[in-house]
């Protein structure tokens, strides 16, 4: 009997450590997530994270290894709520080209919402490993296959698809976007987002299937 209470007690403090660890990691979490959307990536140190979340500096390192990868882990979050929201979506339009332009505008709604931790994830961009990139390409297919799918059920989708390279077309626009989003630090947003509808226009009007 007694080593059956001892083997419970072992395992209470086991799981009790194993919550106090998650509970740390989550601090570090938080307060990183944070600092990256008040200072921006370049701008926070570890020891600004360490202090926010209440632990040393070693344990920064101890749970994430280093603040590079807390920022891949804040990035994976981002785009995974992009992605979720995107997917609940109710779409309105009944051609392609409306549901290109709904679209846009949810994908800048998003931005809006994120707008200092995405350009925290732009700055950051310049050292990406290889972890990164792939979470990003992640994204951007998964976001490209929503696209496809959104547009595959418009009453025009045959026609629309036939004359034009659509994949390709995203793509381009994707990069005018991004950019956009990276000027948004200074321009009113409105303006921006008038900017993005026009080059949606004209992208999609002269990309042609090869």
């Amino acid at each position: 009997m007694q080593a059956v209470r001892s083997k419970r007690r072992a395992e209470r403090k086991t799981g009790q450590r194993a919550q106090q660890k998650d509970a740390t990691r989550q601090r570090i979490y938080d307060a990183a997530r944070k600092l990256f959307e008040e200072k921006g990536y370049f701008e926070t140190r570890s020891v600004d994270i360490a202090k926010a979340a209440g632990v040393s500096n070693g344990s920064v390192f101890a749970h994430f290894g280093s603040k590079a990868k807390i920022m891949t882990a804040v990035m994976q979050e981002v785009f995974g709520r992009r992605i979720e929201k995107l997917r609940a979506t109710q779409w309105r339009s009944r051609d392609c080209l409306g549901r290109l332009r709904e679209i846009v505008a949810k994908l800048w709604e998003l931005n809006n919402e994120d707008k200092e931790l995405i350009r925290a994830c732009f700055s950051y961009a310049w050292v990406w490993d290889r972890e990164d990139e792939e979470a990003f390409n992640k994204f951007v297919a998964e976001r490209g296959n929503i696209v496809q799918e959104v547009l595959s059920e418009a009453e025009d989708w045959a026609e629309f698809s036939r004359d034009r390279d659509v994949d390709f077309a995203f793509r381009v626009f994707q990069c005018y976007h991004e950019n956009l989003v990276r000027e948004s630090a200074h321009t009113p947003s409105d303006a921006l987002l008038t900017r993005l509808n026009g080059g949606l226009e004209y992208v999609f009007s002269r990309i042609k299937p090869s």
